[in-house]
């Protein structure tokens, strides 16, 4: 669920997930259009298209026929995705903050883990994040990052500890000092204190 920007006195911090799109350190929280019932249909249909393509002869007619059908499907689950992304990007920036902090993601290393790879690829975040700086930008406000291997999620963004494990099925961040957050928004938080 979105929620509606409103005028910051500082700077926000930005985690990016899969579960989320997108968490801010003020706890708003935009969704991963992946998992929304318009884009699960047109995937649906896309497997459809696949597997009938796979049953038709190259170079025929009917494979072209069907193989049009499905790049203008393709086209329109791309597009979709792209004016979400920037959707959310505006609505981000125009909240005038003093500064956005985000995590120097590598996509490239994320892509290894295989359970999570085709997730992450159609998440498309480098694109999003090239969005984002141009918005900025344009609007003179300033990204700052937090190094890729800063441990935003296992920092406590009440006292600093780092928690050796943290599975990602574990959705509240619990501390020993007592503190209970949501994971994405203690990331949120840790990313824009530590952003530079």
């Amino acid at each position: 669920k979105n929620v509606i920007h409103q005028e910051y006195s500082s700077g926000i911090g930005i985690d990016l997930g899969i579960k989320m799109f997108v968490t801010t350190s003020d706890n708003q929280c935009f969704e991963n259009i992946n998992k929304t019932v318009n884009i699960k249909r047109i995937k649906k249909h896309l497997k459809f298209y696949n597997r009938k393509l796979s049953k038709k002869k190259y170079g025929s007619n009917n494979y072209y026929k069907l193989l049009k059908k499905k790049n203008a499907l393709d086209k329109r689950l791309s597009n979709k995705r792209k004016e979400y992304y920037r959707s959310v990007a505006n609505i981000l920036v125009k909240a005038k903050p003093e500064f956005i902090a985000l995590e120097d993601l590598s996509v490239k290393d994320m892509l290894k883990n295989r359970g999570l790879s085709d997730k992450i690829s159609e998440m498309n975040f480098y694109n999003f994040r090239l969005y984002l700086e141009q918005k900025a930008k344009e609007n003179n406000i300033t990204i700052r990052y937090v190094d890729r291997y800063f441990p935003s999620s296992k920092t406590c963004s009440c006292c600093g500890s780092i928690k050796d494990k943290l599975k990602l099925s574990e959705r509240v961040f619990k501390c020993d000092c007592g503190f209970e957050i949501d994971r994405d928004l203690n990331a949120a938080i840790n990313i824009k204190n530590f952003a530079v």
